[in-house]
């Protein structure tokens, strides 16, 4: 996302020329401000590294001057690993155990050989 006042001009190109398959958005500067909720005089070390959830939130937000910023990667891959376990839709509830069987009656991992075959 770009919240420069050039930001429009670049990212069409960008888009053209790298055809990412992420989202690629803009953002005019007191909508930036807002959303990542810095005083109208301030002057952020860029880049910027925000994670917005689905509803707009912003859930992580990094400057560049900062030591995660560093390396980036191990960053980017334990917040979205995070988010994505939050955001995850709940796992299927596991079956619960089996009736137990009839009296008397059992499972057996190995087949049975009938009585019969050992009588002389």
């Amino acid at each position: 996302m770009s919240g420069d006042e050039y930001g429009l001009g670049a990212i069409r190109p960008f888009i053209s020329r790298y055809r990412p398959d992420f989202p690629v958005g803009y953002v005019d500067k007191p909508g930036f401000i807002k959303l990542a909720n810095l005083r109208p005089d301030a002057r952020p070390f860029v880049p910027i590294l925000m994670f917005v959830d689905p509803k707009g939130q912003v859930r992580q937000q990094f400057y560049g001057d900062q030591a995660q910023m560093r390396t980036p990667e191990p960053t980017i891959r334990s917040t979205l690993n995070e988010l994505i376990k939050e955001l995850a839709p709940p796992a299927p509830k596991k079956a619960g155990r089996k009736a137990p069987l009839p009296h008397g009656r059992r499972l057996c991992s190995e087949p049975r050989t009938s009585v019969s075959a050992f009588r002389r």
